[in-house]
């Protein structure tokens, strides 16, 4: 788990889940990544000495870039564009609650800040599961007009008949 930006949640939950499985982990932060030993170089490192790799910090160019290099799977922990890890906790959440057929035609909201990447997550989600999606939020916050095109194509594309709403 390399993390230039921390959370209590995340970290818990893939130390758990790392148990759970018999996997071992190890917690990385304020390490000399990217500083002194270049990202490439850690990805190669990295890759020999381990089965996967989460990574959680802001800048979403930084987990392409240690894709580029990375040979083992590389895990979005969160970066300022996406949180899916995020995504695919809560809507397992929903799952066991409204069964697996039971996202379609559902309204999510979800009321906050739209800069972090949350809000587009939570749209893209909706759209790829055939539901309605209505963000609340100051409108400073809202998401960037790429983003928004980019939720509008995948409602256009798979759930023409739902709505994204923001206000």
């Amino acid at each position: 788990m390399l993390f230039e930006m921390g959370s209590t949640r995340t970290r818990c939950a893939f130390e758990t889940s790392a148990a759970d499985l018999g996997m071992g982990s190890t917690y990385l932060a304020n390490s000399h990544f990217g500083v002194k030993e270049t990202v490439k170089d850690s990805m190669r490192v990295f890759s020999a000495m381990y089965d996967v790799i989460v990574y959680r910090g802001m800048e979403h160019q930084q987990l392409l870039d240690m894709a580029r290099d990375c040979s083992i799977p590389l895990i979005n922990g969160f970066t300022s564009y996406e949180h899916p890890t995020q995504m695919l906790a809560d809507f397992m959440t929903l799952e066991e609650i409204w069964g697996r057929n039971g996202f379609k035609n559902r309204t999510f909201c979800f009321c906050g800040s739209g800069i972090n990447g949350v809000a587009t997550s939570y749209a893209v989600t909706c759209a790829l599961l055939g539901m309605n999606f209505r963000f609340v939020g100051p409108a400073d916050s809202h998401m960037t007009p790429d983003e928004l095109r980019m939720v509008q194509d995948l409602y256009r594309r798979y759930s023409p008949n739902n709505t994204l709403e923001i206000t």
